[in-house]
Parts: C-alpha cells; sequence; structure tokens
C-alpha cells in the first residue's frame, strides 16, 4: 500500500508534463495555418491515480486572405494567452505533486526508522 501511495503524485506528475508538452506543441504550431490545438483532459484513475486524454479542438481560426497567391486560408486556433495560463498551472500543478511525493517519502522513511 505504501508503494501504492508513491504511485498517486508520480501519475500526477508525468500527467502534468504532458499537458505541458501539449500546450508546448500549440504554442510552436501557434502560426501554422489550419492548426488546431491539442486539449489536454484529466482524468482520475480507478487506482488513485490521473491520467490525461487529449483531443482536438475543432473550432475554426480566424479565416485570412492571401493578397498575393489571392487565396483564403484559416489561421491556428491557438490563443497564446490561454496556453502560456496553461504552463503556469501545470507546473504548479507538477510542483505541488512533488511537495506530496517528498512528504510521503519522509513519512516511509520514518515508519522504517520507527520499525527497525
Amino acid at each position: 500500500m505504501a508503494i501504492g501511495a508513491l504511485t498517486i503524485p508520480a501519475s500526477g506528475m508525468h500527467a502534468a508534463v504532458s499537458a505541458f508538452d501539449a500546450s508546448a506543441t500549440n504554442i510552436a504550431n501557434s502560426s501554422t495555418p489550419g492548426y488546431k490545438r491539442i486539449v489536454p483532459e484529466f482524468q482520475h484513475e480507478e487506482t488513485g491515480g490521473v491520467i490525461v486524454q487529449f483531443t482536438r479542438d475543432e473550432t475554426p481560426g480566424v479565416p485570412e486572405y492571401d493578397l498575393y497567391t489571392n487565396t483564403r486560408t484559416e489561421s491556428s486556433n491557438t490563443n497564446l494567452i490561454i496556453e502560456m495560463t496553461a504552463q503556469i498551472a501545470d507546473l504548479a500543478l507538477f510542483k505541488a505533486n512533488v511537495q506530496v511525493l517528498k512528504a510521503e517519502d519522509y513519512v516511509l522513511g520514518e515508519a522504517v526508522n520507527i520499525l527497525a
């Protein structure tokens, strides 16, 4: 049971990194015409951890007109303010799970010392 408790914050750290990566991908592709942003969705696991599933935001980007090629294109639907805010939240989520992991490590260490 004690080792299982360590997997919960570890899964939270993994989920935070995965969501951060998705946001970084969105930022990197924000100037790609027609790019649809990736949206992370956190879900709990039956074992007590957390996983991330990803979907595409199919909201259309802003229509643009290219005067040189005389064509219409659609810009990316990525909002940089939303993505940067998501990265701040993902970093805070990661740090919170690190603190939980450290606390559980300390408690397990004290339990070993008591039993030894």
